[in-house]
């Protein structure tokens, strides 16, 4: 099975994306961690896109070991042990990444994981369809895989928003352009007077005044949950989603809103990706989680999302189509 392999510098949590996509799309659906850390001693010194066997667990090259620094995760646990070096910081590294993973998101991570080895928790990709989807999303950015991004922009908007509803207990709504319907009901100012009445809000000016250049006004996705006794005042989540460029700086401007409607309490902004923010930079520290925070308010990367999602209960429309897009994205044909 074809997978890309990490490009650039690598890293405790690159290469945990990298060894995720191995165990979910590969055969044997599994990932042992002294592969992995052979696979990087041998320094193969293959080109940055190249395709991978899933089923062989190879890896790509190290540049060079000596100008590499490892991670952190491991350096206490190592740091006396004789001998240790790079390929070790890194396998040993990549797979507490991993174990950290699956204690945050929990039952519903795709894999269990053991001190030296990663297992695929069902024989088939196809029973992830969230996770399998949103690793494909990730492949395709990482790699600048040449692949239509409308389709699985929308698909990935759906899968937010069902996330959006369970994280607040209440019901969500889609907003993001395109919208489903018709020409004149997919308009922004047909469709907002609808959203408001849902949200138990109020349009401020007549909808004949709303601009036409207006598609979505920077929300994707609305997720409320109502107290139940019709009186204005609830927990409104306003939520952009990226799956490409400035996932990070994916920031909601209310101020936008304010021209329509006046929220009895002010939305609280969120942004979406499928990205896992430490694994998208070799300098990803804590205290820019809050920075993240605050560019894009409150944040759901594919981890957090994994948390919300249960498989058993999104829509069978959006599982067909959210397979069918990994299925033509990997190339399944060259498994051996």
């Amino acid at each position: 099975m074809s997978i890309l392999l990490p490009t650039g510098r690598w890293t405790a949590d690159n290469l945990a994306d990298y060894i995720e996509a191995s165990v979910l799309f590969s055969s044997n659906g599994a990932f042992a961690r002294a592969s992995l850390r052979d696979d990087v001693e041998e320094d193969f010194g293959t080109d940055d896109l190249q395709a991978y066997d899933g089923d062989d667990a190879s890896l790509h090259d190290l540049d060079d070991l000596d100008d590499l620094e490892p991670s952190g995760y491991s350096m206490s646990r190592l740091a006396s042990a004789e001998g240790t070096g790079i390929p070790d910081y890194l396998s040993t590294d990549a797979f507490i990444v991993l174990e950290d993973r699956a204690a945050i998101v929990g039952e519903r991570y795709p894999f269990a994981v053991q001190p030296d080895l990663i297992i695929r928790k069902s024989a088939d990709w196809r029973d992830y369809p969230s996770y399998s989807f949103m690793i494909a999303l990730n492949a395709r950015f990482v790699h600048g895989l040449s692949a239509e991004t409308n389709q699985p922009a929308r698909m990935f908007e759906r899968l937010v928003g069902i996330a959006m509803g369970e994280y607040i207990n209440g019901a969500h709504e889609h907003f993001g352009w395109p919208r489903d319907g018709s020409g004149a009901e997919r308009s922004f100012e047909n469709a907002l007077p609808v959203l408001l009445r849902n949200l138990g809000e109020r349009l401020t000016i007549s909808a004949e005044d709303i601009p036409a250049k207006i598609k979505d006004n920077e929300v994707d996705v609305f997720a409320w949950r109502s107290i139940g006794d019709k009186r204005r005042g609830q927990l409104i989540l306003a939520c952009q989603c990226a799956i490409g460029e400035g996932w990070q700086n994916k920031g909601i401007r209310l101020a936008k809103w304010e021209p329509f409607v006046t929220f009895a309490v002010s939305p609280v902004t969120a942004a979406a990706f499928p990205f896992v923010p430490a694994a998208m930079t070799a300098t990803m520290k804590d205290i820019d989680y809050e920075y993240l925070s605050k560019c894009v308010g409150l944040w759901f990367d594919r981890l957090r999302l994994a948390i919300y999602l249960d498989d058993h209960k999104i829509p069978e429309q959006l599982r067909v189509d959210m397979v069918g897009y990994v299925e033509r994205l990997i190339d399944f044909e060259s498994v051996s």
